[in-house]
């Protein structure tokens, strides 16, 4: 018996790391965001997010990238534009930047910017998308104002990765900035600062 208990508890507490892990990736996704990452308007700057969303990305995921790492499109494996342009028909302003043996696709739709992450054989990783308050579903809007109905929602981010959907929504109030996570219609406040006076 208190072996199945040792056992129980070892595995709540590797969730626990886990699921602790998770929510820093995700912070830094908004970090970034917050920063005001405009495809536009500057060289975007990163976090190691892919580290952790999925085991293995982190070697490939540098914390910055500047403009001068674009590829032209004839260094893109064909199978991979081939992949991307069939799934991202719309993209435009794309940009494209090798990291190991990975490939990631900066570009626009409409007022959104997004950054995919590719094998070389074109099979997604993982894709976030960068929004507003007006790309959130009513379901996750109506969530997080209903218990942050006195903020203002600043940014988005829609992180897809498998079967995953995440919703990361950053929040300006009187006194604070919050960062809530939504997944599986379960919010999670993950970041808590104090505006400066």
């Amino acid at each position: 018996m208190k072996a199945h208990f040792t056992f129980d508890l070892l595995i709540h507490q590797k969730v626990t790391i886990m699921k602790t892990t998770f929510i820093f990736g995700i912070c830094s996704i908004i970090f970034a965001m917050f920063l005001g990452l405009r495809l536009s308007s500057q060289n975007p700057v990163y976090k190691e997010v892919a580290s952790n969303l999925s085991p293995g990305y982190s070697e490939t995921f540098p914390s910055k990238i500047g403009g001068n790492t674009s590829l032209g499109i004839e260094k893109i494996n064909p199978k991979l534009l081939n992949h991307f342009n069939k799934t991202f028909y719309h993209a435009t302003n794309v940009k494209w930047q090798q990291l190991g043996n990975k490939f990631l696709a900066t570009f626009s739709r409409g007022e959104i910017t997004t950054r995919s992450l590719f094998y070389v054989n074109g099979k997604l990783i993982y894709t976030i998308n960068y929004s507003t308050e007006n790309q959130l579903p009513d379901a996750v809007k109506n969530l997080v104002k209903s218990g942050y109905d006195d903020y203002t929602i600043t940014t988005v981010a829609q992180v897809l990765e498998r079967d995953r959907e995440i919703w990361v929504v950053k929040l300006a109030g009187r006194s604070h900035y919050k960062t809530v996570r939504v997944e599986d219609g379960e919010m999670e406040e993950v970041e808590n600062f104090q505006k400066s006076m």
